[in-house]
């Protein structure tokens, strides 16, 4: 027995070694999808947030065009070119640029007593790099929102 003992010199060695390197790249495989995971939950929170900025300005301009005229032009409406802000954390601020583009058709076949106006909407922001090694990289989003908006023509 003493001999079988003696033969497996070092064999614990190894295997602490071999358990260490399973362990260690495990918890970096651990370490490296949660901060992928983190940072795709940004990206659709910001996604999100664009979402409901750019449908908030699309009914900005319905009852501000309902209540006012339906020729209102949209220049006119009060608050639409606020600066929008999508996310606020650790002092920085993730700002979107807003488009807005009306272009009014009436379609005199189809309904000679109806015109309708179409809005489009464009925000676009930079996502913050998903990298941990390139920070400096950034992702161009764009999100395009387009309403009609019919109205009586006399």
């Amino acid at each position: 027995m003493n001999t079988l003992l003696k033969s497996e010199k070092g064999f614990g060695l190894i295997q602490v070694i071999a358990s260490l390197l399973i362990t260690s790249g495990a918890i970096a495989a651990l370490f490296i999808s949660s901060y992928y995971a983190q940072s795709k939950a940004n990206e659709h929170y910001h996604y999100r947030s664009a979402l409901l900025q750019a449908s908030g300005r699309l009914e900005l301009i319905k009852y501000y065009n309902r209540s006012n005229s339906s020729q209102a032009n949209i220049e006119n409406v009060p608050g639409l070119y606020d600066p929008i802000i999508l996310d606020r954390r650790d002092g920085i601020l993730l700002m979107a640029n807003l488009t807005v583009n009306k272009t009014t058709r009436q379609e005199i076949i189809i309904a000679p007593y109806a015109g309708y106006d179409e809005v489009t909407i464009t925000l676009s922001w930079d996502e913050p790099s998903p990298y941990l090694y390139n920070t400096s990289q950034t992702q161009r989003h764009s999100l395009v929102l387009r309403e009609d908006y019919y109205r009586r023509i006399n």
